[in-house]
Parts: structure tokens; C-alpha cells; sequence
């Protein structure tokens, strides 16, 4: 541990800044060094991650200062899920190495230097949910723990577990995500040949409906702060499908190729409901209200004059991974990968007042004009009586 605080110092977070053009867009850059983004604070402005090159390692950045995250029993972070408002809480899973083959692992509450496992007894193992897995305060965190042959969905508040209530009869369950007042928690429920989305309103859970002839596979994920506003996945004959539910009724987003599938980790939804974030097949898509579902670099360049590599010309750009959006719709965060597959995190912020909807206003505009064109030319061949 003591080495890695003197990594940490040598090293230096350098970072650069890239305008877009002429849009108010910008991105910031972080060298190598940073951690590779996975939680972002929902101002946009602290985020949290493994370290790319230091296994078992990760950290925080804020106000231009890196701080490790460590587990004092040695280097065994797996992964970070989720930050608080103010940076001062970041949660996330460790590898315990118990001699087992795969050993075992414990979510984790860190704060301001102190790592704590969340454990309650007679848990074998526990996990942070997939979606924002903490509060906006820093008090709550969910998951599933794992204990007897059965998931359970839970939180942890005060250093202490308690499960979320289920049905009889229920075999596995899950906490995905929390809204940002702690109130609302999402996740899944699974029984005899059945799975469910389901959603917990002050601790009282309701099934979210499925399409018709579903239920393989179908997980709630994330939901907006005020609860009323939750995304997800559903399943059909047809395959998987991004999906949103508000005030309970479910909206199909998209739906994916056989085959394809989404990345839980990656979903996000706006405040308001009409932004949705999600990765599949490593890609990252955007859905707007109005707009549909674009991949995400086609949805910055076409409404936001965006470009990665126009911004970032001097850096050869091979992946782009956008995992993290806050909950305005306007700044996004990932990592990229560049020439020397190296991970690079970046926070991206689309000016709002620069987005325009080229579509599909332009392409009606234009065939109303190419219309006009044809009708003006074949009344003047008409002739008159």
C-alpha cells in the first residue's frame, strides 16, 4: 500500500483540454495514470475507477487530486460502481483470495481513507448492484448477498444489512440501482421458471410488466432521482430489448439483433426521463426522446457538431467507452482506448445550446421543397384552355 502512495505521488495526473469546433462541447482528457472511469459524481466533476497497470488498485479523482482507494488487507479491488455527490464515498466489489479457485467477493464502502466490507452474518459473499449503486449521500448501498443457496437482493445503511422483502416462493433477487433520495431501489426477482423486473418504493416491491411471452431475463437497472422514471432490459421471443418504465407502464426503446446483449453497468437515465444511456456489444448507444437510438458518436457529431477525433487529433483513437452519464443528459464519462491500447478516461460535456435536430425536420424541409420543386414545373407545362 505504501507503494502504491508513492506511485501515486511520482506519477502526476496530467490532463488535457479539447475544444469541439465551434460548439460549446468540451472534453477532458486524463493521461494514463488515472483511473479508468466507471463512477461519475452526477455534477460531472469527480469520478472514481480501477487503475489501469495496478491490479487490485483503484482511486479518486476530484479537484485535480488523485487519492488511492485501497483495501488495507492488500491489493483486491475488482471493481468500482458507484461515487456520491460530493466524491467522498465511493463503493464497489473486492476479490477475496480464501485459497478456493475463484475465490471469494465483498461489496465495499469507501470513505475518506477508510475501506469497510458490507457483510451481515451468515453471508457468504455480497455485491454492489450494476446500476448507481449508492445514493446520492453516501448512505445507502445496494446489492445482493449471497448466503444458503440463495441471492438476495439488500442494502447496507449505518454498517448494517437488511433485506428487501420478496414474495413467497422466491429463489433469487437482486438490488440493481437506488435513486438519488434512497427511496426507490430496482432490480430482479426470479422463481419457479420465472424471472421479473421489479421495483421497491419505501421498501414495498411491485413486478414491472414484461412484453407478452417474456420473462427469461428481464432486469431493472437504474431509475431517475425522483423513482418515477426506471430503464432496464426486457425479453421476447424476438430477443432482448432496452427498456424504459414510467409511473409503471413499459416503453420499448430498442430492440436488440439475436444474439446481442446489453451491458447492465452501462445504463443510465436522465432525471426527466427522456435521455437513456446503454452499452451492447461494447458499443455505446444513446436513445433521445424524439430522436431514437443512435450510437453515441453519431448522436454527438449529427446534434452537437462533436467528434472524438476531431477534438483529440493528435491521439490515434481505436475504442470509445461511455459508461457513466449524469443525470441532466448533458456530460458523459468512459475511457478510450489509443494507439498503444492504453485506457484513457474521459468526461464529456455536450453543450446543450449547441443541439440541433437535423432530423428528421431537415429531411421533411427538404422533400416539402423537392415537392414544391416538380408541382411549380408541371403546372408550367400544363396547358391552359
Amino acid at each position: 500500500m505504501n507503494g502504491l502512495r508513492t506511485w501515486l505521488g511520482s506519477v502526476g495526473l496530467a490532463l488535457w483540454l479539447a475544444s469541439s469546433g465551434e460548439a460549446g462541447s468540451i472534453i477532458t482528457l486524463f493521461d494514463a495514470t488515472a483511473p479508468r472511469l466507471s463512477a461519475l459524481t452526477r455534477d460531472g466533476l469527480a469520478f472514481a475507477g480501477v487503475l489501469p497497470g495496478r491490479a487490485g488498485y483503484a482511486g479518486r479523482w476530484r479537484d485535480g487530486t488523485l487519492t488511492s482507494i485501497e483495501d488495507p488487507t492488500g491489493p483486491t479491488i475488482r471493481s468500482v460502481t458507484g461515487i456520491s455527490d460530493d466524491g467522498a464515498v465511493v463503493t464497489g466489489d473486492l476479490h477475496i483470495n480464501d485459497g478456493l479457485t475463484f475465490g471469494l467477493e465483498y461489496a465495499f464502502r469507501w470513505e475518506n481513507g477508510l475501506l469497510v466490507t458490507l457483510q451481515g452474518p451468515g453471508d457468504k459473499y455480497s455485491v454492489t448492484g450494476p446500476g448507481t449503486s449508492v445514493s446520492t449521500d453516501g448512505q445507502i448501498v445496494v446489492g445482493r448477498v449471497g448466503g444458503g443457496g440463495t441471492d438476495r437482493a439488500a442494502f447496507w445503511q449505518g454498517g448494517v444489512r437488511t433485506f428487501l422483502a420478496v414474495p413467497e416462493g422466491t429463489l433469487g433477487s437482486s438490488a440493481n440501482g437506488i435513486s438519488a433520495d434512497g427511496r426507490t431501489i430496482v432490480g430482479t426477482i426470479s422463481g419457479p421458471n420465472v424471472t421479473h423486473a421489479v421495483v421497491w418504493r419505501d421498501g414495498v416491491m411491485s413486478i414491472l410488466p414484461d412484453l407478452p411471452g417474456g420473462h427469461e431475463l428481464p432486469s431493472a437497472i437504474n431509475v431517475s432521482a425522483d423513482g418515477s422514471v426506471i430503464v432496464g432490459s426486457v425479453d421476447s421471443a424476438a430477443g432482448d430489448s432496452i427498456a424504459r418504465w414510467i409511473n409503471g407502464d413499459l416503453e420499448v426503446l430498442k430492440q436488440l439483433p439475436p444474439g446481442g446483449s446489453f451491458d447492465l453497468g452501462g445504463t443510465h437515465v436522465s432525471d426527466d426521463g427522456s435521455i437513456v444511456l446503454f452499452t451492447q456489444n461494447l458499443m455505446s448507444e444513446i436513445w433521445r426522446e424524439g430522436l431514437g437510438s443512435k450510437p453515441f458518436g453519431l448522436y454527438a457529431e449529427q446534434h452537437f457538431g462533436f467528434s472524438f477525433q476531431d477534438a483529440l487529433p493528435d491521439i490515434s483513437i481505436n475504442v470509445v467507452y461511455i459508461n457513466e452519464m449524469t443525470p441532466d443528459g448533458n456530460t458523459f464519462g468512459g475511457f478510450l482506448y489509443d494507439e498503444d491500447s492504453q485506457a484513457r478516461s474521459f468526461i464529456l460535456y455536450l453543450d446543450p445550446s449547441e443541439f440541433v435536430v437535423p432530423e428528421p425536420s431537415a429531411v421533411t424541409l427538404a422533400g416539402c421543397a423537392a415537392v414544391g420543386l416538380l408541382w411549380a414545373r408541371r403546372r408550367s407545362r400544363t396547358p391552359r384552355s
